[in-house]
């Protein structure tokens, strides 16, 4: 599937949509946004990313009775690998070891991805995700 770019803010409300889980509103999305992240948007503009969001596809509105909800479109695993394996293309040339070096660097345990003799295990994109 050919995924469209998000911005910034379109991530954080597509990571509260997954968090909260299909059915969902705009309440439910402004609140979550205020408990994980801190941000205080107001309705206008949370209720602009979602339509933004259903633009591209990622999430669908239907109506219930006199209210608006959201479904989901786009798997939140299928998103993730997505996003790794441009990740990775771009920044590490689709070499597994240098990411995996660089993760070591900044200290994240990559213990599981060394072979017995310590060394960096020739790995794909997905024996990671």
């Amino acid at each position: 599937m050919k995924y469209e770019l998000l911005t910034d803010a379109e991530k954080v409300v597509m990571k509260c949509a997954w968090d909260v889980g299909n059915g969902f509103m705009l309440s439910d999305i402004i609140m979550h946004v205020k408990k994980v992240y801190g941000k205080e948007w107001k309705e206008t503009t949370v209720s602009t990313f979602l339509s933004k969001l259903v633009n591209k596809e990622y999430l669908e509105k239907y109506r219930d009775g006199k209210y608006i909800h959201y479904r989901i479109k786009v798997d939140m695993a299928e998103y993730r690998k997505h996003v790794m394996e441009e990740f990775v293309d771009f920044w590490y040339d689709g070499n597994m070891i240098m990411l995996t070096e660089d993760l070591k660097d900044i200290g994240m345990n990559v213990g599981q991805v060394l072979g017995e003799n310590g060394q960096i295990k020739e790995l794909s994109i997905f024996d990671i995700i």
